[in-house]
This record gives structure tokens, sequence and C-alpha cells, in this order.
């Protein structure tokens, strides 16, 4: 009897301990097939730095790349886990895609940069051409509504329009350096909306930062938090469900915010050993990383500051978020 009794407890203790370790197996549903994460390029990448030096959720593999703004939306979709903009996250969610938000990784890294010397006021730009990147882009939308909060009027134009902001789209930061400073040869005064690293290259020429636009967004929003949600991290597909791997994933992304600032030379000579092609210059001057705002904000705490970004720009264009805000069960 005694024999019995010593092997029934030594069973129990065996199958306690395997329980325990099973338990303790966060990673045991991962697949064994390597995870995706997909960004577009500029500032946004940067995000992935740590992820870029090797640091993965449970030590599994993860496939790091960099698209194109053009290649992202298909991309994504084929991917574990993706950094894009904050209405793109929402716009896939309202057409039926599995996404689900985990957090923001940048903040705005928008600036108003303009030819003159002096220091000028919003209303100074109107009767003024204005040149802005990202068409339809969040931070388009924020500027649109910083205008409108101050009740400023403005139009999309090529030349100036009297009493209102003309804003004239163009397709990089370069050109809108370059408009500017073509202005300024003519004795046409001008500003141009750029993202970082354009900022500091307008600058380096002999641009003037005028206005801070993730400043302005709070000033005119009352958000306590300095900035918008300009790009997201987001689990895609069957990634949704998987708590604990997304947690991993968001810790990954908070370790970042300084690892970024601090290597950002190293970070930048990955994301272009993955996408050659960076619009990224090779190095970048002191004090820009930090202008470009790297920092994770989890959805679970920082849901109002998120949603006002979306009802910014559900109040300029609705479509870009597919026409509807997003439910509570898009945030993780």
């Amino acid at each position: 009897m005694k024999k019995i009794f010593s092997i029934l407890l030594a069973v129990i203790m065996i199958v306690s301990v395997l329980v325990v370790f099973v338990g303790c197996d966060k990673g045991k549903d991962l697949p064994t097939t390597t995870l995706t994460i997909t960004a577009p390029d500029g500032a946004p990448a940067l995000a992935l730095g740590k992820i870029l030096d090797g640091e993965t959720p449970y030590n599994v593999k993860v496939n790091a790349q960099v698209v194109s703004s053009t290649e992202l939306s298909a991309a994504v979709l084929k991917s574990d886990y993706a950094i894009v903009p904050a209405n793109l996250a929402v716009n896939l969610f309202n057409k039926g895609k599995q996404i689900k938000l985990l957090s923001v990784v940048t903040n705005g890294n928008i600036y108003v940069v303009g030819n003159m010397t002096d220091k000028t006021n919003f209303e100074d730009m109107v009767g003024k051409v204005v040149y802005s990147i990202g068409q339809g882009s969040v931070p388009d939308m924020i500027f649109q509504s910083i205008l409108k909060s101050k009740g400023i009027e403005y139009v999309t134009s090529d030349t100036p329009v009297e009493g209102k902001i003309a804003i004239k789209y163009v397709s990089a930061g370069s050109q809108g350096i370059q408009s500017i400073m073509a202005d300024k040869g003519k004795g046409i005064l001008s500003y141009a909306v750029l993202g970082e690293p354009a900022v500091s290259a307008a600058k380096s020429k002999g641009a003037s930062e005028q206005f801070d636009i993730q400043a302005e967004w709070q000033a005119v929003s009352g958000e306590s938090q300095k900035g918008f949600a300009q790009a997201v991290l987001v689990a895609v597909g069957e990634r949704c469900s998987d708590d604990e791997l997304n947690k991993k994933m968001v810790e990954i992304f908070e370790k970042n915010d300084s690892y970024v600032v601090q290597n950002s030379q190293s970070v930048i000579e990955k994301i272009k050993e993955v996408y050659p092609s960076s619009s990224l210059p090779a190095t970048l001057p002191s004090g820009v990383v930090e202008r470009c705002n790297i920092k994770t904000l989890r959805a679970s705490t920082h849901k109002a500051y998120i949603d006002k970004t979306f009802d910014a720009i559900m109040q300029i264009n609705p479509q870009a978020l597919g026409g509807k805000l997003p439910p509570a069960d898009f945030y993780f």
C-alpha cells in the first residue's frame, strides 16, 4: 500500500510541475514560423529600432520590413504587426479587416517653416501659399483642424487667395523646401508644412521654424499630452486575440523610445539594410530624433488622447476613417 501511495504521490507532483510549467509558458501558442512586422518609410520606421536590433518576444524571430506608403496597405494585411497612419488603422478595421490598435508610436513630427526671418502668427499665413506634404494624411487633417479652430479659412490652390490660406500640396518635403526657397528668391513670402527630418534640412538652407504643430494641437484640443496620434502599432489577423504576445510587443516598443534617441545612427543603418531606398538621411543632426516624437502610448491608457485625433479627422474627412469612429473592441 505504501508503495502504491508513493507512486501516486510522485505522479501528482509531476503533473503539478507540468501544469505550472505550461501555465508559465506564455509563448506556447506562438507560430513556429517567423512573425512579420511592417512599417512605412520615414520617421515612423524609427520605432522599429529595438526589433531591428534583435529584441523579440519569447526569442521568436521577427522579420521587420519597411515599405513605401503606396505599398503599405497591401503589406499590412500580410503581416502579423504593423506601424500605420492612425486613420489607415481605422479605415482597414471599418472595412472588415482584423485590426487591433495596441499603441501610438509616433506623436506628431510636423512643423511649419517659412522663408522669412521674423516670427509670424497663424493669421500672417492668410493670403500666402502654404506648401504641404501628405494630402489627406493625419498631419494634414490636424493642420486643417487647427486652422478651423482658429477661424482661419483655407483653400487648395497653387496661387495666393485673398482672405484665405492657399494650401498647395507637394509630393515630398524636399519639394516644399525648394518651393519656399524659390519664392524667397522672388521676394515672395511663403510657408511649408513639413515633417522631421525635412524641417531640419529646411532650416539648414535658411528657412525659419514658425510653428510646432504638436504644441498648436495641444493648445486647441485641450489635451494634456503634447502631440497627436500620427502613427500607431496594430496587431493584424489572428494576432489580434493573442493578448500575451501583444503585451510583449508593446513592451519592446516602450523600450525603443529612449533606445532610438541614443542609437539613432545604428537604427538608421539597420533600416537602410532592410530598405535601401529609405528616405531617411544617412545621418541626422543632434536633436532631430527627439523631434520625431517616437513615444509609445498604450491604447489601454491613452484612448482619450487617440480619440481626439479621430474626432478631428471625422470633422475634416470622415471617409479617411471609413465613415465612422471605431468601437471599443478596436483598442487593445
